[in-house]
């Protein structure tokens, strides 16, 4: 199969800036094999696309009906931009949607460009639509190509984070089903589940606006020592006020004694857990801010769902930062989601990505 291979993609190369009747014969013949790699396949799109024979590129691709790759679709899409048959190409696009299939920045750029230039305004509109059900925020050349369609307005969002022209607010957008899923990710780790039950009671009776990460912020600014500074942590609940929740594993026993007595609320975390599940499940779970200069980026247990906790933290994760000499200020996250937002049924905002201006856009 290296073989194959490697033939294949001397082919596709050569076949980019010229016609070949013997490449194509091969070619063809090729795809009434069945021992096949995803790879082999992928090559044999694109070797037929760029020879024109669009037609049996979609045709081995309907075949082959397991082939849910970007690169056995992409050939084909700029191919039906080539022929300027937006019939099929917006055929071929809602497959993609329908398969989950998603397209590169610059992809959205082409494909919103050419719907543009054959004034197709439900299919762009459709496509922009696809970007606010990803979340995917225009790069520089996609923001601009939309501002010139729509003959948009610009704009800086206000102190009160609203529109100068509609007058509407941009707003923070939450996804229950994206907490959900982390939440039942978390609960599979817990082996106590006495005191999970009565964590979660405890979550439910008194409804925290803050669940802070005790152990980190208590070691913010320590220089590298491991020891915990409880006053920091106190400082915090100081600047946050009375509604939070502190959560630190059960061996900083002299940490936690302190507290107590200063009468902040504290979960105590038993041995064998990892205190992380605990207070990321109870801000997750009341959807309140998460307090902490840990971004969970790369924790072990939240592996199939890193782009959802990131997105959530986003919004609801509140940092410390050094504000002169022992003088600690905290950060509270963006008031609004930098995403693509519906303000009315034919309004929506656009976010660059390049900087802090807004679209703006009647449909």
């Amino acid at each position: 199969m290296s073989v194959l291979n490697t033939k294949l993609r001397q082919y596709a190369e050569f076949t980019q800036n010229t016609y070949c009747d013997e490449i194509l014969k091969d070619v063809l013949t090729l795809t009434e094999q069945d021992a096949l790699l995803e790879g082999n396949k992928v090559s044999i799109i694109q070797i037929l696309c760029n020879l024109d024979k669009v037609e049996e590129a979609e045709y081995f691709l309907k075949r082959n009906k397991d082939l849910v790759r970007l690169g056995a679709y992409l050939p084909i899409l700029y191919s039906f931009m080539k022929q300027q048959n937006t019939v099929k190409l917006l055929q071929l696009y809602t497959e993609m949607i329908n398969k989950n299939i998603k397209l590169k920045y610059e992809n959205y750029f082409d494909l919103l460009k050419y719907l543009s230039t054959q004034n197709e305004k439900r299919a762009f509109n459709t496509v922009i639509d696809t970007m606010e059900y990803l979340g995917i925020v225009p790069n520089k050349n996609t923001w601009n190509l939309i501002c010139n369609h729509y003959n948009a307005r610009r704009f800086l969002p206000n102190k009160n984070n609203r529109c100068p022209h509609c007058k509407s607010s941009l707003k923070v957008i939450d996804c229950d089903n994206t907490r959900f899923k982390i939440c039942n990710t978390l609960e599979k780790h817990i082996i106590n589940h006495r005191v999970w039950i009565q964590f979660k009671e405890q979550l439910n009776k008194n409804k925290y606006s803050y669940i802070i990460d005790g152990a980190n912020i208590g070691r913010f600014d320590n220089h590298g020592k491991l020891n915990i500074d409880y006053k920091k942590i106190l400082l915090v609940t100081k600047k946050l006020g009375n509604s939070c929740l502190v959560v630190l594993h059960y061996r900083h026993t002299d940490v936690i004694k302190k507290l107590i007595e200063n009468k902040v609320s504290v979960q105590i975390v038993p041995k064998g857990h990892d205190d992380d599940w605990f207070s990321l499940y109870g801000a997750l779970y009341l959807n309140c801010f998460f307090v902490s200069n840990d971004q969970a980026r790369n924790h072990g247990y939240a592996n199939n769902c890193q782009k959802e906790l990131h997105w959530w933290m986003t919004h609801h994760s509140v940092s410390l930062r050094l504000s002169g000499e022992q003088n600690y200020e905290v950060i509270f996250p963006p008031k609004y989601s930098t995403c693509i937002q519906y303000y009315s049924s034919n309004g929506i905002h656009i976010p660059s990505s390049e900087n802090s201006e807004w679209l703006c856009v009647t449909l």
